[in-house]
């Protein structure tokens, strides 16, 4: 596993150890673990799954994003295809949209976030990876040339 595969699982995982060293007293990495990971999230309460009687360190959206965009990761190396498929990102990309634009001021749940934070996720990492492809391929190229 790469190392760029390990860090799109770090910030779940990262989340689901910030309650667990909570709960056994382990203030110094649980409140730096929560503090990095305000970062990259609001970590609002209502929003985040809990364990142990603490918040995980991200919310339920932003947990799904990075579990989708590492799945992603693993479909590209399963169909060894670097051409994007825009209506995959587009199908994936659509719960989202319809969620922040039909259904305003309408409550949803931590697992309906988490479903479509897996869905965007994956709709990114397929752009992602597609992108990472065209510039290596595009690097390799101009490499080649140089060299001759």
């Amino acid at each position: 596993m790469s190392l760029a595969k390990i860090l799109l699982l770090a910030p779940p995982l990262l989340g689901i150890m910030a309650p667990i060293f909570l709960k056994y007293h382990i203030y110094t990495p649980s409140e730096t673990t929560y503090h990095l990971l305000g970062s990259i999230c609001h970590q609002e309460y209502s929003r985040c799954f809990w364990i142990a009687g603490a918040p995980v360190g991200i919310c339920a959206r932003c947990s799904g994003i990075y579990i989708g965009t590492f799945l992603s990761t693993f479909s590209d190396i399963i169909n060894h295809k670097s051409q994007v498929k825009y209506t995959i990102v587009v199908f994936c990309m659509l719960p989202l949209i319809i969620e922040k634009t039909a259904f305003i001021g309408y409550p949803t749940t931590n697992i309906i976030r988490l479903i479509v934070g897996v869905m965007t996720g994956y709709g990114v990492g397929i752009v992602l990876l597609s992108l990472t492809n065209k510039l290596i391929i595009s690097f390799k190229t101009q490499k080649g040339r140089i060299s001759q």
